[in-house]
């Protein structure tokens, strides 16, 4: 599927993360990346669920710009989902939030992983957009469980370099097995033990 990437088809979400402070002080391209990225997501995640495509019920988002250091072990990450809403993600790089760059998800928090944009005027009304916080919120709002997804990506650009990653606290920042959360004051993540 390809679509055009033009600011007319993010307009709406675009106006509504510029009524705040650009969290990434960059005349809003990073934010605009976001949006792309979220709309993209979007229109993958409605074409997938068609229902001449069958009920699934697990969903791996990745992206073709990262290199996969680790195997995904995704049948002992299933064995630890319980119930409905359940996601496993990066445990590094969380920025105050999740990171977003891929996921393990039952189709309950898939959903809710994937439709992130719809979210975006009511989230920006609290908070400037930030892409691991706003995942935070979506899946806070959705009532989802979160988890380690114990993977490590690195980013490749399009000449072929590879971006150095931090992966500290790699097995300390999320759990093993998935947990509901609460959102502070500034929209970041807490586990309660």
């Amino acid at each position: 599927m390809l679509a055009p990437q033009d600011d007319a088809s993010i307009a709406a979400p675009l106006a509504a993360a510029q009524r705040r402070a650009d969290a990434y002080q960059d005349n809003w391209g990073a934010t605009r990346n976001l949006l792309h990225q979220l709309a993209s997501l979007q229109r993958a995640w409605a074409a997938c669920t068609q229902p001449q495509h069958g009920r699934f019920d697990y969903f791996l988002f990745v992206r073709p710009d990262l290199l996969y250091l680790d195997n995904f072990r995704l049948a002992k990450l299933a064995a630890v989902f319980a119930g409905a809403g359940n996601i496993a993600l990066p445990a590094w790089q969380r920025h105050g939030g999740f990171n977003d760059r891929f996921a393990f998800a039952d189709a309950t928090a898939a959903r809710h992983y994937a439709e992130r944009l719809s979210l975006v005027g009511q989230y920006c009304g609290l908070a400037p957009l930030h892409a691991e916080r706003l995942l935070a919120y979506a899946l806070h709002q959705g009532e989802c469980k979160v988890c380690a997804l114990p993977v490590r990506a690195q980013r490749m650009r399009a000449h072929g370099a590879k971006v150095t990653e931090t992966f500290s606290g790699l097995n300390s920042n999320l759990p093993r097995k998935p947990q509901r959360f609460a959102l502070d004051g500034a929209r970041r993540p807490l586990f309660t033990r």
